[in-house]
């Protein structure tokens, strides 16, 4: 046999080798269409991800999309894009110039033991039914499957579909699709290591700009964003109006210098708003008010963070029937809830 036919028997059987699938609960799966920008973003951990018999760098991906209606669509990821750590447990995707370049996908992670995450700045189905129903998302790197299903999303509308914690499915759908979604290719040159150019390049970096970096290990019922250039907490993960206080995996410092006001008071992880050192207009504070250039809360409020409004007649106290800081009146005060009083407790109008 010449060395040309067994070459090509090896591919051929190669070729042949069978798909291994590797159904995934969704973490969170997130697809958009809001006055003509688009975005996608899928994230699963569960299982703990098996590290495909392939590398990406060699063989490239292929991520599918495919909604109940029937409409599907395939965005390629390129040898050319991926990187990988030297231990060969995490490879990167990236495409500084999505949903142009080399792929609408922007940014993906595949990490060894512990995850999956994607974000896209296409759709590539169309979003303009009434609900979508089921969608289900794969990622193909050789002869690896990745997949999950999400049958009853937390919200589906014309433009949004948004589902969490979606059970890992049976099996993983077939490769075929009815819709292929493409990008010219194009380059460009960015200086390396340096915070604010668009690309996670530098030891010090969890995302830069709309890059995703692994801002996608986390999936907290908030949303996340990227702390800008010169901030004291550039171009590190960050939240932009909620937050969380505690410790564990969600918890992540506010943007632009804001701080995490507790607005539950109770428990090891709680939930929180992000109030900024100055504000102009009420919504900035997230739920509190913004008086005299400061948020601030009416009588009731949880503070510390956030301090009590000017003519509200409150202080902040820590009250024992929380045990935590909140703006209430002292006895004889006016109240309507017994939570605007000191005491907990409000009888005839009065704080008791």
């Amino acid at each position: 046999m010449s060395r040309t036919l067994a070459l090509a028997v090896m591919l051929c059987v190669a070729g042949m080798a069978a798909a291994v699938d590797h159904p995934e609960e969704a973490q969170g799966l997130s697809l958009k269409d809001i006055r003509g920008r688009q975005s996608l973003s899928w994230s699963a951990r569960i299982p703990p991800l098996v590290l495909p018999a392939g590398s990406p760098l060699m063989v490239g991906a292929t991520l599918v999309v495919r909604a109940q209606s029937g409409e599907s669509a395939s965005f390629d990821l390129p040898p050319s894009g991926w990187s990988v750590n030297a231990a060969g447990t995490l490879f990167r995707y990236k495409n500084a110039l999505a949903p142009a370049g080399p792929s609408a996908v922007k940014g993906a992670m595949v990490k060894g033991q512990r995850s999956l995450a994607i974000r896209a700045k296409a759709t590539g189905i169309t979003l303009d039914e009434a609900t979508q129903g089921t969608v289900s998302v794969t990622l193909t790197i050789g002869t690896d499957v990745y997949c999950s299903t999400c049958t009853t999303p937390r919200q589906d509308e014309p433009g949004r579909y948004a589902a969490m914690h979606c059970q890992a499915p049976a099996s993983c759908p077939t490769s075929s699709t009815t819709t292929s979604t493409t990008t010219s290719t194009t380059t460009t040159t960015f200086v390396p290591g340096v915070c604010g150019n668009g690309v996670v390049d530098s030891p010090g970096e969890q995302c830069d700009g709309m890059d995703p970096g692994i801002c996608f290990q986390f999936s907290p019922p908030f949303p996340i964003a990227c702390s800008a250039p010169g901030s004291s907490n550039e171009c590190q993960c960050c939240a932009t109006s909620q937050c969380a206080v505690g410790i564990g995996p969600v918890t992540v410092p506010c943007c632009d210098d804001a701080q995490c006001q507790d607005t539950t008071g109770a428990g090891q992880l709680r939930g929180g708003a992000c109030i900024p050192p100055t504000c102009t207009q009420d919504v900035e504070c997230n739920g509190y008010y913004c008086v005299g250039g400061t948020c601030c809360g009416q009588a009731g409020s949880f503070c510390g963070v956030a301090s009590c409004c000017p003519g509200s007649g409150a202080t902040c106290t820590t009250v024992p029937w929380i045990g935590a800081p909140v703006c209430c009146r002292g006895a004889g005060a006016s109240c309507s809830v017994f939570n605007e009083c000191c005491s907990g407790s409000c009888t005839a109008g009065l704080c008791d």
